[in-house]
């Protein structure tokens, strides 16, 4: 993602500024939720799980993604079949108007909230950014409430969108169980236009709501998809329930901690909770137990300066526990500037202090902190290593993107797929961000609400702000990744390769491999000019196994890859690549010894890299 001292190179229009800072505004809120009115004597009741996932890459506008892809805020109810929120073939309202053409949810919003009791629930969430992004929510459906609908903008455009209409979820009197339904563009037939621009003109006369599948930008490809998963209903034999709720956690001091839960964790009937923790030292250890209605407890006695992932636990019908969603918080209550030392990374000018936390699981205390490498190229990137300091494991940037919102943005792109923590540190609004990998993970995040101009929320880690999958301002897509140390003597690299480096080619493995990588510029919009650039390899930063290129500006580091030599543990050498950038590229590589090539695509929106242990 490109965001820079210079992030007027956006190209966004004042109309689109306006409409970002409202997203970033919007995404605070993150959840809302209206009261359900009370369910008729006679029906069942079902509560859903329901994922957002877009899938708008070039297979479904082959003509290009424009820079700022994303759909806005989604925004839907469960109602009755005496309410429709739209409908292909009517004519847009002006609650649907606002929706599709800038993505403000204002006057949707008032629309649902006094339509009760037509409506049940009604919600809204910022999906995140990119056009692959991903979400989650979980809403109640009756028997006399169960129709679905939701819609969100595709942004930016005239006023086109997906969604669906009156989405039954009993299927023949049964609740749906699994179901997936892959959403397609529509015009809402009140602007002109055919670009991926805001700046259009009124349709007039004002025309009906269209399928746009296959015409135009679009093809027949899904823009993106929903999935409903059923977790609970009241209807006999469909299975335990399953828990939600918001859980906070706020550094005490310097050995304590502030857990604090409210939704249903703090129900009653939840009855007693247990607050488990684990961090590089110890695997999940029950810290203490307490009373689900309490919503908070004081945790003393940990490490100051340490980073912990908790979670809550309660009790399932039929035995065992049933958890939270992780959050990670670092203790201690350091606040000066940015130390000095190989265990902290310093950016921008000392204003933001990294440090780094692994932890590898399969051996049992092996664990330590990562080592700093600031590079001479960026005050706003740096490297670390964990084993050795030829093989670096980790990018992390912080990058200024307060003309766009307000916000320093944290990014990290992972070569390393051991367990870790990120702490980062605003040393001037004393605030903290702590960011957990789990073993097995190669993806890196992007969070752009990490450190707000105001520094407001200092301290506190919650699943809004902590790096956890689905929060409001973070993208994270995982991938399964094999163990990729090589265990043995590495075998003698062949001296015949034949890489020739330069300024777009990183060649390692004593030139054995040759590594490319294009990328789409999201900002180019001129259909005269192709999109596709050529990265530039970071010359400084190369090692024998390791390379880094960058894409807008020599500062920002987007991409890292690295060969590893692993024949002596199963005849391969190890490919592993990571992303600090969500743009879409495609890495090639090459053996010269050998004449193999493979090509590795990175969809825009992603930020997850690759570990291929079997190729070469």
């Amino acid at each position: 993602m490109r965001a820079d001292g210079s992030v007027a190179t956006l190209r966004l229009s004042a109309r689109l500024r306006r409409l970002g800072l409202w997203l970033a505004a919007a995404g605070a809120c993150c959840w809302l939720a209206a009261p359900a009115v009370a369910q008729s004597s006679g029906g069942g009741s079902a509560r859903y799980r329901l994922t957002f996932e877009g899938t708008w890459t070039r297979t479904a506008t082959p003509g290009g993604l424009p820079g700022n892809a994303h759909f806005s805020p989604l925004i839907g109810a469960v109602h009755n079949d005496d309410m429709e929120v739209w409908r292909s073939g009517r004519t847009a309202s002006p609650e649907l108007e606002q929706v599709a053409e800038i993505g403000v949810n204002k006057k949707m919003r008032a629309f649902l909230e006094r339509s009760r009791p037509q409506v049940l629930e009604w919600f809204e969430k910022n999906p995140g950014r990119g056009g692959t992004s991903r979400t989650t929510i979980e809403f109640e459906a009756t028997r006399t409430h169960s129709l679905f609908s939701l819609v969100t903008m595709i942004a930016p455009s005239p006023d086109w969108f997906v969604g669906v209409s009156r989405l039954s979820l009993l299927d023949g009197g049964e609740w749906l169980t699994n179901h997936e339904v892959d959403l397609f563009p529509y015009d809402a037939g009140t602007e002109e236009g055919t670009e991926f621009s805001l700046e259009n003109t009124a349709t007039v006369p004002r025309g009906t709501i269209t399928s746009i599948r296959g015409m135009g930008k679009f093809t027949d490809a899904p823009m993106a998809k929903l999935t409903f998963e059923l977790l609970e209903s009241d209807d006999p034999d469909d299975g335990e329930a399953r828990f939600s709720g918001d859980v906070v956690v706020t550094p005490t001091g310097d050995t304590a901690v502030t857990v604090s839960w409210s939704g249903e964790w703090a129900e009653p009937e939840r009855g007693t909770l247990s607050i488990e923790a684990r961090s590089q030292k110890t695997d999940w250890t029950r810290l203490v137990t307490v009373n689900a209605p309490d919503g908070q407890v004081r945790i003393d006695g940990l490490e100051t300066g340490v980073p912990y992932t908790f979670r809550l636990g309660a009790e399932k019908a039929g035995g065992g526990l049933e958890y939270s969603e992780q959050v990670s918080a670092t203790t201690g209550a350091y606040s000066d500037e940015c130390r000095a030392g190989e265990e902290f990374l310093c950016l921008r000018e000392g204003r933001f202090e990294v440090q780094v936390h692994w932890k590898n699981n399969e051996r049992v205390g092996d664990y330590g902190i990562g080592r700093s490498v600031p590079v001479d190229v960026s005050d706003e990137s740096g490297l670390f290593w964990f084993f050795n300091p030829d093989n670096i494991e980790l990018v992390v940037k912080v990058l200024d993107g307060r003309a766009i919102d307000d916000h320093h943005w944290v990014f990290y792109g992972a070569l390393s797929d051991v367990e870790y923590w990120i702490t980062v540190q605003d040393v001037v609004a004393g605030v903290r961000r702590t960011y957990h990998n789990m073993q097995g993970r190669i993806c890196g995040q992007n969070d752009t609400e990490a450190f707000p101009e105001s520094g407001v929320g200092a301290g506190a880690a919650s699943t809004s702000y902590s790096g956890s999958m689905g929060s409001t301002g973070v993208d994270l897509l995982r991938i399964e990744a094999l163990p990729f140390r090589p265990a043995g003597v590495a075998l003698p690299v062949e001296r015949d390769g034949h890489c020739e480096p330069g300024p777009e080619r990183l060649c390692v493995q004593d030139n054995r491999f040759s590594l490319e990588v294009r990328f789409i510029d999201p900002n180019e919009s001129n259909p005269g000019v192709d999109p596709e650039k050529a990265a530039t390899v970071i010359d400084s930063l190369t090692t024998a196994e390791t390379g880094f290129f960058w894409f807008f500006t020599p500062s920002n580091i987007e991409l890292a890859a690295k060969v590893l030599d692993g024949r002596a543990n199963n005849g391969h050498f190890w490919l592993l690549y990571g992303g600090a950038s969500d743009v879409e590229y495609t890495l090639t590589v090459t053996d010269t010894v050998t004449g193999l090539t493979e090509n590795y695509t990175n969809e825009q929106g992603s930020i997850c890299g690759m570990v291929d242990t079997e190729t070469f």
